[in-house]
């Protein structure tokens, strides 16, 4: 079975080690990155291997750098289409949510997000991609 990706934008570690505790004993892949350059570099790391499933699961952390998440999205979304983009954001920037989803974000989270409700979002796109 191929192992699947998620990967984390953030500049500190948080969301990273909470993802990997929570698919530990799983087939999924969680990597951090702590740049665009870096994220797109991984994004274009992973599809290149074979043992991986295409596609995965961004999940760029909104507080690190909010203007170059917003580029990242706008620039990729027809790139990284085989790519589901999540976006975790501070209450002070909760108002771009539905700007983040009009440029491809399948998911929005407060701070106050819990590392269960985002490991569940991520095995529903995983699953749901492993189908196709």
């Amino acid at each position: 079975m191929a192992t699947s990706s998620v990967i984390v934008y953030e500049t500190t570690p948080r969301w990273t080690p909470e993802l990997q505790r929570q698919f530990d004993g799983e087939d999924v892949r969680v990597r951090a990155c702590g740049t665009i350059q870096g994220l797109t570099q991984r994004i274009a790391e992973q599809n290149s291997l074979t043992d991986v499933t295409p596609g995965g699961v961004i999940i760029l952390d909104l507080g690190t750098h909010p203007a170059d998440c917003l580029q990242f999205l706008g620039a990729t979304s027809d790139l990284y289409d085989d790519w589901s983009k999540v976006v975790i954001s501070s209450e002070q920037l909760s108002e771009l949510e539905w700007s983040t989803r009009e440029l491809g974000a399948i998911g929005f989270f407060s701070e106050f997000a819990s590392g269960h409700e985002l490991s569940r979002l991520c095995r529903r796109q995983l699953t749901s991609r492993a189908k196709y």
